[in-house]
């Protein structure tokens, strides 16, 4: 944590524990979690479920994600009934979006304002 002093804002991923997240929100710094709404790597926690689902919507060229397909609306749900507020839960001060891009090159904008 010693290493983000010198910032006042830092951006994390959101697995982030809770007790770092508290850490490196002291002294007035904000720290925002990392969360990709246009793709997800097998790795984390939810990738499962949105298996499930049939939320994903095939290969995210040149790395190991998977793209997220946000027209199924059980990926907007999951995202706003459970990840979302796991991460405000750990302290969080803001997320920090990523991957927009491709809900838009892949024609998903629509359902992005919608979530």
């Amino acid at each position: 944590a010693s290493l983000f002093w010198d910032f006042d804002l830092i951006v994390v991923d959101s697995n982030c524990r809770e007790d770092a997240v508290k850490a490196l929100a002291t002294d007035g710094r904000i720290v925002f979690g990392y969360l990709s709404l246009g793709a997800v790597d097998k790795g984390r926690a939810w990738y499962s479920t949105l298996e499930e689902k049939k939320c994903l919507a095939g290969e995210n060229k040149g790395y190991t994600s998977v793209r997220i397909n946000l027209a199924n609306p059980a990926a907007g749900k999951l995202f706003l009934d459970t990840v979302i507020p796991e991460m405000k839960q750990k302290g969080f001060n803001g997320l920090f979006l990523d991957d927009l891009d491709l809900i838009y090159t892949h024609n998903q904008g629509k359902y992005a304002v919608e979530l």
